[in-house]
């Protein structure tokens, strides 16, 4: 893959690259993370929010992006979009995919044209399906005020997990255009419905508006029906609720 930045860390990213980590100012190390805040239920931490360009747990993500705090958010190095993987042999049986799913919109790759991969959905307190997902691979791909960002899928053969490029609203493309000290960066938040993905909303640069920069900043309320997100509100990353169920 492409080497990003030339900072401390260079670990091979989660989607097909090396995604290492900015220096100076810019980087993913640059201060500590603050105080611990005050002790939570069983001892543990309460979340609390993050000095600007401060990048914990620091870990490859794609390439020219690097993920923090276990998942919580990705800030952007160099704006190398997603890479595309692999896709299905062509001379795959003619049922490999095939599991049982109602009317399935795919099985394998080459029914979803020459740039599409089937994927395999599985949504809360519904049936699976597959679906064909035409992915983007560079930012020119998207329209003007967006950025290819790699997301997690489940590729429907294999049901391995693989990056896959979507098209999220930007107002910053890197790390170099917020100035010094802050990130480019977007939360991971929870698919919609799906089990164990997190998928990047869109990227804005690190603001004094801000109360979070990804999930693992806010408190969760024990709430069933809701989870707490870092979400856009207006100008703002806000810790705000949102529903737990699929609409």
């Amino acid at each position: 893959g492409t080497e990003a930045g030339a900072g401390p860390m260079a670990g091979t990213g989660a989607f097909g690259g090396d995604a290492g980590n900015g220096d100076g100012a810019g980087g993913t190390t640059g201060g500590t993370a603050g105080d611990a805040g005050t002790g939570g239920v069983g001892g543990e931490p309460e979340p609390h929010q993050l000095p600007d360009g401060v990048c914990p747990d620091a870990a490859g993500y794609s390439p020219g992006a690097a993920q923090c705090q276990g998942g919580s958010f990705i800030h952007r190095t160099e704006a190398l979009g997603c890479a595309l993987p692999a896709r299905d042999p062509d001379d795959l049986p003619s049922d490999a995919g095939a599991d049982g799913t109602i009317e399935p919109s795919c099985n394998q790759d080459k029914e979803c044209g020459e740039e599409g991969y089937c994927v395999y959905v599985h949504v809360v307190d519904d049936e699976p399906r597959h679906d064909c997902v035409i992915p983007c691979s560079q930012d020119a791909d998207c329209d003007a005020g967006h950025a290819c960002l790699c997301a997690s899928y489940t590729h429907n053969v294999s049901r391995e997990t693989i990056g896959l490029g979507r098209c999220v609203p930007a107002t910053c493309l890197i790390d170099a255009d917020c100035g010094t000290g802050k990130f480019c960066r977007s939360p991971l938040e929870p698919a919609s419905c799906l089990h164990d993905k997190r998928w990047p909303a869109g990227l804005a640069c690190q603001s004094s508006e801000d109360e979070c920069s990804g999930i693992e900043e806010c408190a969760q309320t024990g709430d069933s029906e809701h989870f707490i997100a870092c979400t856009q509100v207006g100008d703002a990353l806000t810790c705000a609720p949102k529903p737990s169920w699929c609409e």
